[in-house]
């Protein structure tokens, strides 16, 4: 089917663009599209919604009300409080598989309790294992 003329020249064009382009990004012609993460990193937009973030106070409190505001808003439903109206949650959890960073919670929070940070790179093993209980969510947040 092949004629080996047609395949030796079909081997030689190949090794002769691998080779051009190897040379060009090696000694700066051309700009590689790839980054070396993690020794690089890319810098996003501020305007890029990262992990929404708890606000802790001084004593490294949420100062969440439990008002369920961002429970009702959200539309992924990723986030998860229990707790008294007008207290800190005893518990309050974040399933970062299913949240868009839409930044809803956070804009609805009358207290400012919700966040959103630059934190972009966010991976985990196992889908269970991105869902941040209370004490978890707290080691990523900020200080007021």
């Amino acid at each position: 089917l092949y004629s080996p003329r047609g395949m030796f020249t079909g081997i030689l064009f190949s090794v002769n663009t691998l080779l051009k382009s190897f040379l060009k990004r090696e000694y700066g012609f051309e700009k590689s599209i790839t980054i070396n993460y993690p020794l690089d990193q890319y810098h996003y937009s501020d305007r890029f919604l990262g992990m929404p973030e708890l606000t802790l106070d001084d004593k490294g409190k949420s100062i969440c009300i439990s008002c369920d505001l961002c429970i009702e808003i959200c539309p992924t439903t990723c986030l998860h409080l229990t707790g008294k109206e007008g207290e800190e949650p005893s518990d309050f959890s974040i399933d970062l598989a299913s949240c868009i960073y839409c930044g809803y919670c956070a804009t609805i929070c009358p207290e400012n309790a919700i966040v959103m940070g630059q934190n972009h790179i966010l991976s985990a093993h196992h889908e269970e294992n991105l869902t941040l209980q209370f004490d978890e969510w707290k080691a990523f947040s900020t200080r007021k």
